[in-house]
């Protein structure tokens, strides 16, 4: 399988005021505002990877050489909001699967059922299939728990502190978060 991301986010998933807040800065400061949008992004990502979640709204692809590999497939993105599947027939010209359907096992965890209708037809190739999901939360809806997540990271950043055994503590200690 292989993830593509073909829309990033575009911010964090903290505001410049939540920050400065959270950091005790002067919000009517503005000079520092790009550089802290961009570490806000850095912690946003940090967590992500930590986690193994999107937490801001953005649109990933995962292509598959089977569709047994996509049907072992549970997808793990984060909080899904739609999916779609498409592949390369042996033609190679691009078909839209719509007999099946996206089960949340949470909001977290999904996996794909095809409806007993779909009949597996012959694909192309390697990679020739292709789920679409678009995964994350619009920034006014990122549960709290991410946040902090957040904010944790985005002081140790400033403060220079050392991040790194901060995500092995987190790496060991995370099933104990809410998310």
């Amino acid at each position: 399988m292989k993830v593509n991301v073909k829309t990033e986010p575009e911010t964090g998933v903290l505001t410049i005021e939540e920050a400065k807040k959270h950091l005790e800065l002067d919000i009517t400061l503005t000079d520092q505002d790009e550089n802290l949008k961009g570490k806000i992004k850095t912690a946003t990502s940090m967590m992500d990877g930590m986690t193994g979640k999107r937490t801001i709204v953005q649109t990933v692809e995962l292509q598959f050489d089977s569709w047994k590999e996509l049907e072992a497939h549970e997808v793990k993105q984060g909080n899904i909001n739609s999916m779609s599947i498409s592949y390369l027939d042996e033609n190679k010209v691009s078909q839209e699967v719509i007999d099946f359907e996206a089960v949340g096992k949470d909001s977290y965890y999904g996996e794909i059922i095809f409806n007993d209708t779909f009949s597996k037809p012959e694909i192309w190739g390697v990679r020739s299939i292709t789920l679409t999901v678009n995964v994350g939360y619009a920034i006014v809806d990122v549960p709290e728990d991410y946040k902090t997540m957040v904010k944790m990271l985005l002081s140790k950043m400033i403060h220079g502190e050392d991040i790194e055994d901060y995500k092995e503590h987190f790496r060991l200690n995370h099933k104990y978060w809410n998310f």
